[in-house]
């Protein structure tokens, strides 16, 4: 079960990646369609740069924000029942 949550973890490691090291653009529109772009460079050698983008919606965000929700639920029980067995809350 540890394998498998750390597993899952590493969807996650592109978005961290963005939002620890890029930068955030909102775009807004008075239809509710506003747009998040995330930017950020990426080394890819000696001085050599590349410009990396990711876009998202506010749907999108909800979706994720669920899904992460979720995810963290189900690794709280993990480490609950692990501290349990392992007896190391005593």
């Amino acid at each position: 079960d540890l394998d498998r949550v750390c597993n899952e973890l590493l969807q996650y490691e592109e978005l961290r990646t963005y939002m620890a090291h890029g930068f955030l653009m909102l775009t807004t529109d008075k239809k509710d369609n506003h747009q998040f772009e995330l930017l950020m460079y990426q080394r890819e050698g000696d001085g050599v740069f590349q410009l990396m983008k990711a876009k998202t919606t506010v749907p999108q965000l909800r979706d994720a924000a669920e899904h992460i929700t979720g995810y963290v639920q189900n690794v709280v029980q993990l480490f609950g029942r692990i501290y349990l067995e392992k007896k190391l809350e005593e």
